[in-house]
């Protein structure tokens, strides 16, 4: 089913009709516009017909699905069915020091589907790209679109730029950091014990010693992926969906 974003809207919980005058919270049977942007998708792009089945998302776990109304170039949706998706359990945050050009692109989008919560892009000391506002805008608009593709409620945030000190300082109950000297097993009922999980993933030229101390004394657990070293984009996705799996299917 093709998926628009609405970030403007409310779209769980919806009240009764003889409510919805008194409430931001849109009922079944009323009428959403799309924004500009997914009008000019929906009806440029996909060639979308009045009366086709479409769903909304709100970016925040609010969910509905209904009919695509046209009325010349603007369009709306008429409800039938909302709801809310919960947030998954633990929640995943990946600090990693991206790389360069389009393979940064690339790992937003499979970090997105992997289901972390936040991407924070990491300065270390062999940090070798630090984003500037423009590029974390263009990260943020793709974990939209990553979202519209893999389903998911929650839009992926991008972060501003954090220091290992910030990112340590966080309220994590499990940190983990990607090191091939690591572990090679994390502990599954660590995982699934844990409300908020932290994935550290080190820059191209990997962490200092410095930078490896630094995590013990924040209780970090080194933990090696896997038997080759791995490129960034690769790594933290990896990582994200080994978490994401060994949380267990009552985290989904």
């Amino acid at each position: 089913m093709n998926r628009f974003y609405c970030p403007s809207q409310r779209l769980d919980n919806p009240p009764q009709a003889a409510d919805a005058a008194k409430s931001d919270v849109l009922s079944d049977g009323h009428e959403i516009p799309l924004p500009t942007d997914e009008v000019h998708h929906a009806l440029r792009v996909l060639r979308l017909r009045d009366g086709d089945d479409v769903e909304l998302f709100d970016g925040h776990g609010g969910v509905a699905r209904g009919t695509l109304v046209i009325r010349g170039r603007a369009a709306s949706v008429r409800l039938e069915r909302t709801w809310r998706e919960p947030v998954l359990r633990p929640t995943i945050d990946v600090a990693v020091a991206l790389p360069k050009g389009p393979r940064a692109d690339a790992m937003v989008a499979a970090l997105s589907q992997a289901g972390v919560r936040t991407m924070m892009p990491l300065r270390v000391e062999r940090t070798i790209v630090e984003p500037r506002d423009a590029k974390l805008d263009r990260f943020n608009r793709a974990a939209v679109e990553s979202a519209k593709q893999c389903g998911r409620a929650h839009v992926m945030v991008v972060s501003t730029t954090r220091s290992l000190d910030e990112v340590l300082a966080e309220p994590h109950d499990l940190r983990l950091l990607t090191d091939p000297r690591g572990k090679s097993a994390v502990d599954a009922a660590a995982l699934r014990a844990a409300e908020h999980v932290l994935i550290l993933i080190g820059p191209e030229g990997g962490w200092t010693e410095a930078e490896c101390d630094a995590a013990d004394r924040a209780g970090c657990m080194r933990w090696s992926i896997g038997p080759h070293v791995m490129r960034v984009e690769t790594a933290a996705p990896a990582a994200a969906a080994i978490a994401r799996y060994l949380a267990g299917p009552e985290a989904l």
